[in-house]
């Protein structure tokens, strides 16, 4: 990351230089007017420097406002000059080479590494998946923008870019960017049809655009049925072992492939016959946790078997392979990308649902986030809690949070506009939600701009956005970017 962040800056430093030489200063500041979105996206930035006023961690402050610099340098450096639609669609093909080269070393790390889709963000080295992905689906858009502008060999790339990044989409197994494309698209077409089509047209397109995330619902829920509710054929409670040991019964309560996750254990016989068919040995000890003991009880139920001696002694040696490598179930072997992820969300959920652990899931855990932030918000109702003072008032606030959540997992707002609430109090999200009207109002005709504004305001939902290097330059990027051409159409 550092090597990214470190190349974001020179390219911001090198467009602020060719700044003072064309428009120049003077001529650049005098068109940031209240009309132009780059003015509003500098004062956002000079909120953050008035909210010093209450700063306590004036080190932490510093390199605050090191990252949210490109709100300011890109509005001057960008916002103010002037470009063509032709200037545009060169910086897309641009856009299309990084992305073409990053699904590249994604898609080599994906089939090298059989592991990597236990966590796709390693397809994404030295970049957010999340960042990434943005930057894939602002891509897609501007692909779609541009195809019936070019000729019938450039839309023949078009396509073949559209599906790589879709591929890749499906691999990174990004749900977030899954939902902020879809909603994004769906939005604008819905508002070209309203705008251009007839009536039987807009209905038949309104009803198809409603029933697709109705279906995935609704198989999700077949699905979690399936495999996280006990089967009728499920092994039953069993009392000794074919060895004549007794199983252990800890928990009825989570379902892995139909059959109880935590009972017919017999974690002496289990372990012993795990020892004898892997070389990756167990050092057993019933009041310590161990990640392989419970890779193996929870793969050994998955296949429908007890944990036991003869469960294991029925696994196949591509099944011991699996569990070494890494596997908690046969269905993260099976599947992957979306479905992958898909079942991992379901996993999470079930977690939560039989004993309530948010640990499981980044989704439920936003939820934790989002509860820690309203309150934070509501104890410095009055003054926020300062732009230096963020990351340590999360950290305070988790010691006193009633629930313990380990401290990989203590994390910010994950909601952009919690995030202003909680440092800014209400008129820095006042002056954030408005900034954002400007952007909707202001390129309500422009399907690529409208596109990308509408991308961001679902993206800042789920993420703080703008609290990373990555994150603020890829937003002032292209805010700056429209500006500067949205002044020539």
């Amino acid at each position: 990351m550092p090597n990214l962040n470190l190349l974001m800056s020179i390219g911001t430093i090198l467009l602020i230089i060719f700044w003072f030489i064309d428009p120049g200063a003077k001529r650049g500041i005098s068109r940031l007017t209240l009309n132009n979105p780059a003015t509003w996206m500098a004062g956002l930035f000079l909120i953050h420097v008035l909210w010093l006023v209450n700063t306590s961690d004036w080190t932490y402050a510093a390199k605050d406002l090191r990252i949210k610099l490109p709100l300011l340098v890109l509005a001057l450096a960008l916002g103010t000059v002037r470009l063509s639609r032709g200037d545009l669609k060169k910086v897309f093909v641009a856009l299309g080479i990084g992305i073409f080269v990053a699904t590249l070393v994604g898609y080599y790390l994906y089939f090298v590494n059989p592991m990597v889709k236990m966590d796709p963000r390693s397809m994404a080295p030295d970049i957010s998946h999340i960042r990434l992905s943005l930057m894939t689906i602002i891509f897609i858009g501007g692909c779609l923008e541009f195809f019936s502008e070019v000729g019938s060999r450039w839309k023949l790339v078009s396509v073949i870019a559209i599906l790589n990044a879709c591929i890749f989409l499906y691999f990174l197994q990004t749900l977030t960017a899954l939902a902020v494309l879809f909603g994004g698209l769906g939005i604008v077409l819905i508002r070209q049809l309203i705008m251009r089509s007839v009536k039987l047209v807009r209905m038949v397109v309104l009803a198809g655009l409603m029933a697709v995330p109705i279906v995935l619902i609704f198989s999700m829920k077949s699905y979690y049925s399936s495999y996280y509710e006990l089967a009728e054929d499920a092994l039953p409670l069993m009392d000794v072992t074919a060895e004549g040991n007794n199983y252990y019964h800890y928990d009825t309560l989570q379902i892995e492939n139909g059959n109880y996750l935590y009972a017919n254990i017999s974690e002496n016989e289990m372990v012993d016959a795990w020892n004898e068919r892997s070389t990756n040995k167990i050092d057993f000890d019933p009041e310590k946790s161990n990640t392989l003991v419970d890779r193996l009880v929870r793969y050994l139920t998955s296949k429908g078997l007890a944990k036991d001696k003869e469960g294991v002694e029925s696994l196949s040696d591509s099944g011991v392979e699996n569990i070494e490598a890494g596997f908690p179930a046969v269905a993260y072997v099976q599947k992957s990308g979306l479905g992958l992820r898909i079942h991992t969300f379901l996993h999470g959920t079930h977690l939560y649902l039989t004993n309530g652990t948010i640990q499981g899931s980044s989704f439920y855990q936003r939820f934790v986030y989002w509860e820690i932030g309203l309150k934070m918000a509501k104890e410095h109702l009055f003054t926020g809690v300062g732009t230096g003072d963020v990351k340590q008032s999360f950290k305070d606030a988790y010691v006193d949070y009633p629930i313990f959540i380990e401290p990989k997992y203590r994390h910010r707002a994950h909601n952009q506009y919690i995030t202003f609430l909680v440092t800014f109090v209400i008129f820095g999200l006042i002056y954030f939600l408005v900034f954002l009207g400007v952007l909707v109002n202001k390129w309500k005709n422009q399907r690529l701009y409208l596109f990308f504004t509408i991308v961001a305001l679902i993206s800042f939902l789920s993420e703080d956005t703008l609290e990373t290097q990555a994150g603020v330059t890829f937003f002032a990027f292209f805010v700056a970017l429209f500006s500067a051409v949205s002044a020539e159409d």
